[in-house]
């Protein structure tokens, strides 16, 4: 399982890192529930819950760029646009396929949404560093 939400990478802002768990608990949850023996809950209502907590985060984090003048915003937006689209995605599949067949999607999504936090919201934040003073934690 590909998960952020424990002691997974963190970037030092508070506000991006908190959010950052926020949206990998959500699909952490989803993936547990598929991966027991007793998955009973809804998974579209999950699966929507999900999406829509990292459509809140990306517009979180375009405030943020918009607000400081992110010179990368006009990629970094597409970057999101193109991960809500596989996250969308999922909202289909959650009532088409199985559920190891939903959780590899799942975990694709969360592995491209992986790579994307290690480098563009990595940037993001060197960037927020040399405009602002911003205390690591």
């Amino acid at each position: 399982m590909c998960s952020l939400s424990d002691q997974g990478p963190r970037l030092g802002i508070e506000a991006l890192d908190n959010d950052h768990r926020r949206v990998a608990f959500e699909f952490d949850y989803i993936l547990g529930q598929l991966e027991s023996d007793r998955y009973d809950v809804d998974k579209a209502y999950w699966i929507d819950r999900a999406v829509h907590a990292f459509r809140q985060h990306c517009d979180f984090e375009e405030i943020v760029m918009e607000q400081s003048a992110y010179p990368a915003l006009g990629q970094h937006r597409r970057e999101h646009m193109d991960l809500c689209g596989m996250a969308d995605v999922l909202r289909y599949y959650v009532q088409n396929i199985s559920a190891d067949d939903l959780a590899s999607r799942i975990n694709s999504f969360l592995e491209a949404k992986t790579q994307h936090y290690r480098t563009s919201d990595q940037s993001l934040v060197d960037f927020l560093r040399g405009r602002y003073v911003i205390d690591s934690d």
